[in-house]
């Protein structure tokens, strides 16, 4: 298993997938939820994790802005991870990676594991919550713009329920406004077509008396 390099040290092209910065013809960093490994930038343990530098592929340090680490049982673990199997060799947590195992029922095994040892994975925070501790309302320590913090939770500040309500306003009337518009256009260019056809017609008569007499 090839080894996490320094950022400094790392040499990977500046087309590698995940690369989100370059310094010449090498990469300089990688996009948010990757970390630059000898094999480039490889994906964190987590959709939302935001760095695993020190955990490494498969891993998660933190999670981004509006999720927050909670332990979740090691069966269910294991089905958010089945879309992660490329990185299986390089995970921190490879007891919970092998395959579930069933009684004669049918019924899956739950491995006997204690809570403090089940996985980490980022769960979303309440609405509006940017800082959480756990995904419960009561343990929001910071919002969103536009959010004021309470009792259960973020909710929106009246200032972003009344932009809120404007901004619908505005798209609703332009939208009346561009159909309307669009409906005049189509009516002259009926109306144009239809004298065109007219026209055509009145010229096309002389010549048709003509050749009857």
């Amino acid at each position: 298993m090839l080894a996490l390099l320094p950022l400094a040290a790392a040499k990977i092209p500046c087309s590698s997938p995940g690369c989100a910065g370059c310094d010449g013809s090498d990469c300089e960093k990688c996009r948010l939820g990757t970390v630059m490994t000898a094999r480039g930038c490889e994906e964190c343990g987590d959709p939302k994790c935001a760095s695993c530098l020190n955990a490494g592929p498969g891993g998660c340090d933190k999670c981004r802005s509006g999720f927050t680490f909670e332990k979740i049982p090691p069966g269910e673990f294991r089905k958010r991870k089945e879309h992660q199997k490329k990185v299986a060799a390089a995970t921190r947590m490879p007891a919970f990676d092998k395959e579930p195992t069933f009684d004669k029922d049918g019924w899956e095994v739950e491995e006997e594991v204690s809570k403090d040892d089940w996985p980490k994975v980022c769960s979303a925070c309440t609405t509006g919550c940017k800082l959480c501790s756990d995904p419960s309302p009561g343990s929001c320590r910071e919002c969103f713009p536009m959010h004021e913090l309470g009792p259960d939770g973020c909710s929106p500040t009246i200032m972003a329920t009344v932009s809120l309500a404007l901004g619908m306003v505005f798209i609703f009337g332009i939208a009346i406004w561009v159909t309307r518009r669009n409906f005049r256009k189509y009516k002259q260019v009926r109306a144009s077509h239809k004298a065109n056809k007219l026209a055509s017609k009145a010229a096309a008569a002389p010549g048709k008396k003509k050749k009857l007499m």
